[in-house]
């Protein structure tokens, strides 16, 4: 729900989930974090006033572990024209790890989610559910 509160006021987010394999290898600079998987808590780490709102939240082991977190950018050319840093690094970091990452266009005001080096804009709620669900219990997307 809070990525699609911050797709609706327009507030850029990236939110990684990480699967079994660990992110510490990839991520170059990131703060300390302990905090519970809640709407508020997002909302007020990706608020545009909040020091910390640049960058990734890493989600590991069901907790906020990491906030402004530096991911790698992909450089594949099959990442689609258009899209910028957040979603670059979306793409990049699942191209490394099993992870999910949700993205919020500030721009666009769009939530998409990438696994696997893929990035997928679900049309609904329902879809993005399944979507994840999917993509979390292993299930091959395409």
């Amino acid at each position: 729900s809070a990525c699609s509160s911050m797709a609706a006021s327009h507030t850029g987010a990236l939110v990684i989930v990480e699967g079994k394999d660990t992110l510490d290898p990839f991520i170059s600079s990131e703060m300390p974090f302990d905090a519970d998987i809640r709407s508020e808590i997002l909302l007020a780490i990706f608020a545009k006033s909040s020091p910390i709102h640049d960058g990734a939240v890493i989600v590991s082991k069901g907790r906020i572990s990491k906030v402004k977190s530096v991911l790698p950018i992909s450089t594949s050319a099959l990442v689609p024209m258009g899209v910028g840093t957040r979603h670059r690094a979306a793409i990049g970091i699942t191209e490394k790890s099993d992870a999910v990452a949700f993205v919020v266009s500030e721009e666009r005001g769009e939530l998409s989610v990438a696994h696997r080096g893929n990035i997928f804009k679900p049309e609904s709620q329902e879809i993005l559910f399944r979507l994840v669900q999917d993509m979390l219990s292993g299930k091959k997307i395409i």
